[in-house]
């Protein structure tokens, strides 16, 4: 995996989780 794959895949979780928490 490359380390720019990792970051953008982090972005997207953090986004799914903010829409999940409702934030």
């Amino acid at each position: 995996m490359l380390a720019g794959e990792g970051v953008h895949i982090s972005r997207r979780t953090v986004s799914k989780y903010r829409e999940e928490l409702g934030i």
